[in-house]
């Protein structure tokens, strides 16, 4: 099985490479799905950001207001690393205990494709045998989080921007892919980076 990481800056078109991944036939894991699922209600990553910056960021069901939350740690760099501080390393042990379950299965898929814009913020770098950065334009970027989620022009700017660090990512990364394209080109790349993993696929 061979495990490829697929990271970017937000908005890059990461999630949809992924997908055209998927219908290649690799699987799939999403940091963004798994951290909805350690920050269920109740859970001790969400007591532990309750603790860290205030009940206020709780919802009446006691879920997490991500979307205050976001709005607050992106425009402050130090409550960013605050709370990276707290959820990286749960959300590391468990894409690790995840690509370990399906490596151990009978009849393990032949790539699993690890997403995660945090990458190597979480030190995930170690967990994957290939990395494909994908980027795009900052007013790319900055369009789809409007149209996508909603956000004003003022705070899309300022998610795109707070992630600029990650770009150092491109220098480690296997394959670069622009995510601005259009999708016949993307899966194009897809399917050339697909095959060229099946010729150097690791043997377990």
């Amino acid at each position: 099985m061979y495990v490829l990481g697929i990271t970017g800056p937000i908005a890059a078109g990461k999630t949809t490479v992924m997908g055209l991944f998927v219908s290649l036939g690799a699987e799939a894991l999403a940091a963004d799905d798994l951290t909805r699922e350690l920050m269920a209600p109740g859970s001790a990553l969400v007591a532990a950001i309750a603790d860290e910056f205030g009940a206020s960021f709780l919802l009446s069901d006691g879920s997490l207001d991500r979307r205050a939350l976001g709005r607050m740690v992106f425009a402050d760099p130090d409550a960013l690393s605050r709370l990276n501080r707290i959820v990286h390393p749960t959300l590391k042990d468990t894409i690790a205990r995840r690509i370990h379950q399906a490596r151990s299965r009978p009849e393990p898929p032949p790539v699993l494709v690890v997403e995660a814009a945090v990458m190597g913020e979480m030190g995930a770098l170690d967990l994957l045998d290939g990395l494909l950065y994908v980027d795009a334009d900052e007013a790319t970027r900055v369009r789809r989080l409007v149209q996508r989620d909603g956000m004003d022009l003022e705070e899309a700017t300022c998610r795109v921007r707070a992630q600029e660090a990650v770009r150092h990512l491109a220098k480690k990364a296997n394959w670069v892919m622009d995510g601005a394209q259009d999708l016949d080109a993307l899966r194009a790349q897809c399917v050339t980076i697909y095959k060229a993993i099946g010729w150097s696929r690791p043997s377990s």
